[in-house]
């Protein structure tokens, strides 16, 4: 267990549409940064980080751990978070800590009154990822019935924060070494599938 000392965490979520970081004391967010334009989440993530630790005048090298949201998600999303957190990890010396991001959404709908929570992401071609612990709107048009609810509810790192600190209390690290997003499924490319039935 960790002693009474403080254990600031920085979090890294690039595995949905809106990229985030957070920064939290112990299991508290303290501030977070987000960016809607999935396009530019490479470019934006390492400036946002270091304006984050800026803001709340929190030295890299005061970092306890670096989370990251492991998918599913974004293929490239996912691929520039946990290449970041690993840089960082490496450069710092510091434990990764790898979170499911469908875990991350069923904890920012905890607020809700249900008994279940599914949280989905759009996997696109029919298909999303699923865990049952708020859906998406294709699910939405396939179940009718009166006790399912859906709402669009946004999750960003911040609901990365209580997961983390209790992976960090329990040492619960990832390999820093083999840590890989958990993609869900296989890539799909149209034009690689064209090419592949030449």
């Amino acid at each position: 267990m960790l002693s009474c000392n403080v254990s600031w965490i920085l979090h890294i979520d690039t595995a949905v549409q809106t990229a985030s970081v957070c920064l939290s004391k112990n299991e508290k967010s303290i501030g977070v940064k987000m960016n809607s334009s999935q396009n530019d989440h490479a470019a934006w993530l390492q400036p946002a980080i270091v304006s984050l630790l800026r803001e709340h005048d929190v030295p890299m090298k005061n970092l306890a751990a670096i989370a990251v949201s492991a998918g599913p998600g974004s293929y490239t999303g996912l691929r520039v978070g946990m290449a970041t957190a690993k840089g960082l990890c490496y450069a710092l010396q510091l434990p990764l800590i790898t979170l499911s991001t469908l875990k991350m959404m069923a904890v920012s709908a905890l607020k809700e009154n249900a008994n279940f929570f599914c949280p989905m992401i759009d996997a696109r071609r029919m298909e999303v990822f699923t865990a049952v612990f708020d859906g998406s709107n294709k699910f939405k048009t396939l179940v009718t019935h009166p006790n399912a609810l859906f709402k669009n509810i946004e999750t960003t790192a911040e609901q990365m924060a209580g997961l983390a600190f209790e992976k960090m209390k329990k040492k619960e690290f990832a390999n820093l070494a083999y840590s890989e997003p958990f993609y869900g499924k296989e890539f799909y490319s149209p034009a690689l599938n064209k090419l592949s039935n030449i």
